[in-house]
């Protein structure tokens, strides 16, 4: 589960490396089962679907505290309204999970730094919030981290008792039961309801709490019906799978392709939209990006998923 320790962690820090990639991505998937021998399509030979090598108890009436609970059950993932990557819409089976109800923050990041090296600094360049931790530490504490790579988002989830979340996973939580367009719902994206960069005249980064040309502290959206934060907006989020046409027929506990694809090369999935994006197709529950996972960008974060309780 997430560890909290103080945020006199975050100056460490403050060390120089190269700049990271600053944003962009193009439209993606994910894909098949893997071969693991157990039906469940995780990849780790327990049978519970998680991935993790362990066996899932979560229990939704025993939610540790800083997280949502999602129950085991069906909802619907994709659209078959946007371009191939997304399609086709179809009904997916998850078993139970818990996911942070934000985004990992900069002052969580940085105790996992400082835990002995258990995750590596963040890169820094303009924009990147570990930019400014030798100006005001305590301000950007409460911030989402940003300029990570994907395997050292995936090193905290790790350092946390977690994971990085499937797509599968972070589309439940993003679009719930009820198949809505965004995480919010069906309004249109504005700065009333999500952090982007779309409204006229705004710059990027309006909305809840947010100020022009700055990330917002966690938790400046309204949560959506899972009652999680910023599942559209503020960042775009690192998923676990790696990019690839969906496979239609992959309906339980989905994980994608156990490698890059020959097609699409060697990209890991994104979702979410960023403080960035200004065009509100890019903020749908069920919109998919990707990226290299060796770039850090300035407008990807992350959150984790768990599989056992507390």
């Amino acid at each position: 589960m997430r560890r909290y320790l103080p945020l006199v962690c975050v100056v460490a820090l403050a060390v120089t490396l190269p700049a990271c990639d600053d944003g962009g991505g193009d439209g993606e998937s994910s894909g098949s089962q893997t071969g693991d021998g157990d039906g469940d399509g995780d990849g780790d030979g327990d049978g519970d679907g998680d991935g993790d090598g362990g066996p899932n108890t979560v229990d939704c009436n025993n939610v540790p505290s800083g997280t949502v609970c999602i129950p085991e059950g069906d909802f619907t993932m994709g659209s078959d309204e946007l371009s191939q990557f997304s399609q086709p819409e179809r009904t997916v089976t998850l078993s139970a999970f818990y996911v942070d109800i934000s985004e990992v923050t900069v002052e969580e990041y940085a105790a996992c730094v400082n835990d002995g090296g258990a995750c590596p600094p963040p890169e820094q360049q303009m924009d990147c919030n570990a930019f400014s931790f030798t100006d005001d530490p305590d301000e950007y504490g409460s911030y989402p981290m940003n300029c990570v790579t994907w395997a050292a988002a995936d090193a905290y989830c790790t350092w946390a008792g977690g994971a990085l979340p499937t797509e599968a996973e972070w589309e439940r939580v993003a679009r719930g039961t009820d198949g809505r367009t965004y995480p919010w719902g069906e309004e249109s994206p504005s700065c009333n309801v999500v952090i982007w960069g779309g409204d006229p005249g705004k710059g990027p980064a309006c909305g809840i709490g947010a100020s022009v040309d700055t990330l917002s502290p966690d938790r400046s959206s309204l949560p959506n019906a899972s009652g999680a934060y910023d599942m559209g907006g503020n960042l775009a989020e690192w998923c676990r799978d790696w990019f690839e046409i969906y496979d239609a027929d992959d309906t339980t506990n989905p994980t994608g392709p156990s490698g890059p694809s020959p097609e699409y090369g060697e990209k890991k999935i994104v979702r979410g939209g960023s403080y960035v994006s200004n065009v509100p197709k890019q903020l749908r529950a069920t919109e998919r990006d990707s990226r290299t996972p060796s770039s850090g960008a300035n407008t990807v974060g992350f959150r984790c998923v768990y599989y056992q309780a507390p």
